[in-house]
């Protein structure tokens, strides 16, 4: 008996760690995959979606991490669907707007207002192209109209002035919106001037006859963004308005293809280039103001 004692004591001493360290060895085994599951859903969930768990048997975990797998591989699919469509969007969104304002708006700001100080504005307009339009198709005279006013937009992306809006036939402009700049009245003239060779150039091309006539204005502008379908940047205030107001004398009383400046332009620029007075005006809310033109592009040597 004592024997047979002796032998029980033997037998379980060798097999309780064997068994241990079997039962460790299985159920290490069984919880690895579970483990492998946690670690890569954590992962899904900080953002990480290019994930994929790999169990070495043939049995329900192995079948669980396909599921799994299967399930990222849907998220990552999706996760860079959404990615894509948000670069379409940002895309879209800086072709119709200010990139400083795209980024407000991003970052959740509805009501975006601000005013600026020393801005330089351009306001142009294309004239005698409505009545050409008549005499084309359709698809003739849009693409006519897109063709010189994305040239507009490469030109101004050159000089690094700020385009505002485009409504038909109309071209608004400015610099010193968001950077200041010493240099903005330069900058804007320089981008009138360019628009001056676009539209003859186009004009001459096409055997038609339309012209451009700009206005410049330089002062304190309010930039706002406005409308809840769809948005858009305008500029308000004297500044922009007086800018539109000599465009438009400038379209009445001035001469083909040419830049109208007033006397708050000309004084620092007359160095540069060759003006011409066009005599003095009443200026909304300036009164008498001696205006100046600038045609042809030719700067002083």
């Amino acid at each position: 008996m004592q024997i047979f004692g002796k032998r029980v004591l033997v037998t379980s001493a060798i097999l309780v760690p064997i068994v241990t360290i079997l039962s460790l060895f299985l159920s290490r085994r069984l919880v690895m995959p579970i483990y492998r599951l946690i670690s890569d859903a954590k992962k899904i969930t900080s953002g990480e979606t290019n994930v994929v768990v790999t169990v070495p048997s043939d049995d329900e975990f192995c079948q669980l991490a396909g599921a799994f797998n299967k399930m990222a591989r849907t998220i990552d699919e999706e996760k860079k669907a959404l990615e894509e469509q948000i670069k379409k969007n940002d895309s879209l969104l800086l072709k119709t707007l200010p990139a400083p304002i795209v980024m407000r708006l991003k970052q959740g700001e509805e009501k975006i207002a601000d005013k600026f100080p020393h801005v330089t504005v351009l306001s142009a307009n294309i004239v005698g192209f409505d009545e050409e339009c008549d005499l084309m198709s359709a698809e003739e005279a849009v693409g006519l109209l897109n063709d010189i006013v994305s040239a507009f937009d490469d030109a101004a992306l050159r000089h690094d002035v700020e385009k505002i809006s485009t409504v038909g036939t109309s071209y608004l402009a400015a610099s010193g919106l968001f950077v200041p700049r010493l240099d903005r009245d330069k900058a804007v003239v320089e981008l009138g001037l360019e628009m001056l060779r676009i539209v003859r150039a186009f004009s001459q091309e096409k055997h038609l006859n339309f012209e451009i006539r700009i206005g410049i204005y330089s002062g304190e502008v309010i930039g706002g963004l406005l409308g809840k379908q769809k948005f858009i940047y305008n500029l308000m205030g004297n500044t922009a308005k007086i800018a539109r107001f000599l465009m438009i004398v400038n379209s009445v009383e001035g001469k083909p293809n040419s830049i109208l400046v007033s006397e708050s332009l000309y004084e620092p620029l007359q160095e540069f280039y060759q003006f011409s007075k066009m005599g003095e005006m009443d200026i909304p809310g300036q009164g008498k103001v001696a205006v100046w033109l600038l045609r042809d592009g030719i700067h002083k040597k």
